[in-house]
């Protein structure tokens, strides 16, 4: 397998497009996130798979391992562009990743000068993540479960590599040896928090628990 690409180069590429879910987190313009959410995204992603032929016309790679968390909101777009497409769904529970979110966003925000109204961006995360996840279901059920393979954050966190062990027997792929002793070699070299823990709460972000999870009561209690 290629290396993962990196989210922020997949959002560049569809941002050429003006197609590009990513945005509204970062330029928040109310008609403009109506109308991405409701675009036919697959000219998008028919741009986006002639610069992937591009970077492989003389290095071709057996798949790509793309990676692009807005991407929830147009799964049929994708399998429409890409037919052999298999979609790794990373679970995490939305009262963790919401503020996470929030966080990241805000940062980089700030980071540009903007004075952030925080609980604005909750406001908007919550009800944006959301519809992500509410149309990401809906795609599910029309592909069909063949096309999805889940894990989860939880899982990935206490034992990453019997984790991915799983995930590349799900996917009919080879989990060598080569790749087991990379593996390790990479989780030794930079263990969980050694560049600082990510700091964040709900509260700065005016939300709590409950009212998080209000918003995903379906997907909840499919994915537990």
């Amino acid at each position: 397998p290629v290396e993962p690409e990196d989210p922020s180069e997949h959002g560049i590429q569809l941002g050429l497009t003006f197609r590009n879910l990513q945005l509204p987190s970062l330029w928040p313009i109310p008609g403009y996130t109506n109308w991405l959410q409701d675009v036919d995204m697959r000219p998008a992603y028919m741009y986006f798979a002639k610069v992937l032929k591009l970077l492989q016309w003389k290095s071709p790679a057996p798949y790509w391992n793309l990676k692009n968390p807005p991407d929830i909101f147009s799964l049929t777009a994708i399998a429409s562009v890409f037919p052999d497409t298999r979609f790794v769904w990373a679970h995490r529970d939305p009262a963790l990743s919401i503020p996470s979110v929030c966080s990241l966003v805000s940062t980089i925000r700030e980071a540009g000068g903007e004075t952030v109204d925080k609980p604005a961006l909750g406001r908007m995360q919550l009800e944006f993540q959301s519809a992500g996840i509410k149309v990401a279901m809906e795609s599910r059920r029309r592909l069909g479960e063949h096309m999805f393979v889940d894990v989860h954050q939880k899982d990935l966190n206490e034992d990453p590599v019997a984790t991915l062990h799983s995930l590349y027997d799900a996917l009919g792929l080879e989990f060598t040896k080569n790749f087991s002793d990379r593996l390790h070699a990479r989780l030794k070299a930079r263990p969980k928090g050694k560049h600082g823990a990510h700091t964040y709460s709900h509260d700065e972000f005016g939300l709590d628990s409950p009212t998080i999870r209000a918003g995903f009561l379906d997907y909840l209690a499919r994915f537990h």
